[in-house]
């Protein structure tokens, strides 16, 4: 994402500061309209680890994703415990989170990621029609996928804490909430069943656990459905960041993920300052409205003369 107000804006003043001869320097400004500075985004260290005594997961066969075909995907609901954010040490977790792509993998390991609003989210493999994640837009899901997943965790987002996730034959409800998951990023039509989606199951065979998860992860589809919200919706229950993979568009890296915590928690009053979800122009976009504001002054001071 990027953000170019700023030099339209100084684009304006320049012009409007035309009495010190200052137009030329628009058009050398105007260039700039096109080279806006990536938003900075706070970095974050982590570690995922997996609870396997409690959620062992299950490979779910027939999954269709995007522009990879048939293929197994194992899904499972994993643990991050947060160590640093931007420099300043923290030790939050182990927090139960998800992975938001299909693309790329994930595992029990050490990663800095940044963070990110949920509508950004996008893997490097975002909109490679030969990827699994063809169907995620570049530059991310944006405000209806992302209201959507946010209604999907106020509704069934059992807790923070994995072990009070049930994950049974009959209620393997961490691999529904990632089988649901992965439909809201990916696809647009709330379906696991519809073969013309972008992603969708076919036959589990005769496992009752793989039958159990797509039936319930549909449920909780139908809810989101059912409730008919739109781009506006925002978390009631919980603060939601996503930690996306800095690897450049069409690179292959790591799953971008989602963690959340209670609203009111403990948690969340330490994460919020360090985790803004609003975007935060970088120290030159700063500079250049600062340098904008001045001749603008000294343009007015020249016509008063």
């Amino acid at each position: 994402m990027f953000y170019t107000e700023p030099y339209r804006i100084m684009l304006f003043i320049i012009k409007l500061s035309s009495p010190l001869n200052l137009l030329p320097l628009a058009f050398i400004f105007t260039a700039f309209t096109g080279l806006s500075p990536v938003l900075a985004a706070p970095l974050v260290n982590f570690t995922v680890s997996l609870n396997t005594s409690h959620d062992a997961g299950a490979t779910y066969t027939n999954f269709v994703a995007g522009g990879s075909g048939s293929q197994s995907r194992f899904t499972i609901g994993f643990q991050l415990t947060l160590h640093n954010i931007d420099g300043t040490p923290v030790n939050v977790g182990p927090i139960a989170a998800f992975c938001s792509e299909i693309a790329e993998p994930i595992s029990a390991q050490n990663y800095t990621f940044a963070a990110a609003p949920l509508k950004e989210i996008a893997s490097g493999q975002a909109g490679i029609s030969a990827s699994a994640s063809a169907a995620i837009p570049v530059g991310g899901i944006g405000d209806l996928r992302a209201a959507r997943v946010a209604y999907l965790f106020d509704q069934f987002y059992i807790s923070d804490q994995l072990t009070a996730w049930t994950v049974t034959t009959a209620q393997p409800s961490t691999q529904a909430f990632q089988l649901a998951l992965w439909e809201l990023t990916h696809d647009s039509d709330l379906s696991l069943s519809n073969t013309s989606g972008a992603v969708y199951l076919g036959s589990q065979g005769t496992s009752t656990l793989r039958n159990n998860g797509v039936s319930l992860a549909q449920s909780y589809l139908d809810t989101v459905n059912t409730a008919n919200i739109d781009g506006t919706y925002v978390s009631t229950k919980f603060k939601i960041w996503a930690l996306v993979d800095a690897n450049g568009a069409g690179s292959t890296g790591w799953q971008d993920v989602i963690v959340a915590v209670p609203l009111g928690s403990s948690a969340e009053t330490m994460l919020t300052p360090l985790l803004p979800v609003a975007p935060i122009p970088e120290p030159g976009t700063v500079a250049f409205i600062l340098l904008a504001l001045g001749l603008f002054l000294l343009g007015r001071k020249g016509s008063k003369r």
